[in-house]
């Protein structure tokens, strides 16, 4: 186990090509029933084994056939995953091309993404974070609120504007609840 991770291995791999590709496959149904996974990712894995590349392609080409590898449906599946955890269209970009995924599936997953969610996802994340922070300077409240949503990968002139409007919000709500503690209720 490294890195806490478990590593996929075939035992005692034949070298009958036959019983090979059979291993090679069992191996992939085991992965799949894991999580789903790219075309690319299996091809790694299957590499690292020692197969030859005539093998490999075999099994993922009857994968494919049988429906079991589906880039396109993986590629739509984690948008909408990464969307919900509030990471932003330029890091899922980059996410879905370190895993294989060919550039019209990405592009066609992608393009789900609506610029309006994406502003209200990174509006809804500065908030809570703001939240958190109720009581510090203001510029360590900004630098915190503009580090979150830029790790995240949101462009700087969107993390500006949203930092910006909860700021804001925040001040409005502070001068607020200030005035309130004046009318001694």
């Amino acid at each position: 186990m490294a890195g806490g991770r478990r590593r996929a291995r075939i035992r005692d791999l034949s070298p009958e090509p036959a019983v090979a590709a059979r291993q090679a496959h069992d191996l992939c149904l085991r992965m799949l029933t894991d999580r789903a996974r790219t075309r690319h990712e299996l091809n790694e894995v299957l590499r690292n084994e020692g197969l030859t590349g005539e093998i490999i392609d075999s099994v993922l080409n009857r994968l494919v056939a049988l429906r079991l590898i589906d880039d396109a449906a993986y590629a739509e599946s984690f948008v909408r995953s990464r969307q919900r955890a509030g990471v932003a269209k330029r890091s899922v970009t980059r996410e879905l091309h370190a895993k294989g995924i060919a550039e019209p599936e990405a592009e066609a997953a992608l393009a789900t993404i609506d610029p309006k969610h994406e502003r209200e996802t990174a509006r809804l994340l500065a908030t809570r974070r703001a939240a958190r922070t109720v009581g510090m300077p203001i510029e360590a409240r900004r630098r915190r609120l503009y580090g979150l949503l830029a790790r995240r990968g949101y462009p700087s002139d969107l993390v500006r504007s949203v930092v910006d409007q909860v700021l804001g919000e925040a001040q409005e709500d502070d001068r607020e609840v200030q005035d309130l503690d004046r009318f001694d209720l």
